[in-house]
């Protein structure tokens, strides 16, 4: 988006912003005009990023919950035992 790019990095947190602000009914006007707004904002540094943190919470739950597990690899119940013997005969432990 050519809109976000003065932005950069932060762009993610312009867009919480938007996203809390329209979620809380306060969009007056328009959406596009809200986020124009938003972009000045930031570009004069008088942006706040407070208003966001509840939707980026959100969405950063929601991402680790959709995250794939990592498959779990099978246990060799022989080989453990042969470590754990090799383990007490090199430490002396009984």
């Amino acid at each position: 988006m050519t809109l976000l790019q003065p932005c950069g990095l932060d762009a993610q947190a312009v867009l919480d912003v938007l996203a809390a602000t329209i979620k809380a009914g306060k969009v007056q006007t328009s959406a596009l005009g809200l986020l124009g707004g938003l972009v000045r904002r930031y570009v004069a540094g008088t942006f706040d990023p407070a208003p966001g943190l509840k939707i980026k919470i959100e969405r950063e739950k929601v991402n680790t919950t959709l995250r794939p597990e990592k498959p779990k690899l099978p246990v060799d119940k022989a080989k453990n035992l042969q470590h754990l013997a090799a383990f007490r005969r090199d430490t002396n432990l009984r």
